[in-house]
């Protein structure tokens, strides 16, 4: 995993995702030839689901599998698992740690690096 200082400049920022977006993604090149990608995701979970996938896809592909980072910025608390991770994208597997009686909205930022 890659240190959060290293990966995304600020994963507060993330938490400011403007209403109606549901992905924000920046991609560049590392000084070393590989590659980064910075996104924030966007998850609703509907009334009575405990369970959500959040995709990100690589266009083009990367050169390598990446190294993945993600934390939750905002809504109800929800444990995180990476379920997927190629050189064309990625899934996150999200659960609430808690049923909710409404529907409820999380923000995840996500760092991916991926060497030359």
């Amino acid at each position: 995993m890659l240190e959060a200082d290293e990966s995304h400049s600020s994963w507060e920022e993330a938490a400011s995702l403007q209403a109606g977006i549901s992905q924000h993604v920046e991609r560049g090149h590392l000084d070393d030839g590989g590659e980064f990608v910075h996104a924030t995701l966007r998850g609703q979970f509907a009334e009575g689901d405990r369970g959500l996938h959040l995709h990100l896809g690589f266009c083009p592909p990367l050169h390598s599998v990446p190294e993945v980072e993600f934390e939750q910025v905002a809504g109800p608390e929800v444990q995180i698992q990476l379920g997927q991770c190629q050189i064309y994208g990625l899934r996150l597997d999200l659960r609430l740690t808690r049923p909710q009686s409404e529907s409820a909205e999380v923000v995840v930022a996500v760092s991916a690096k991926a060497t030359a």
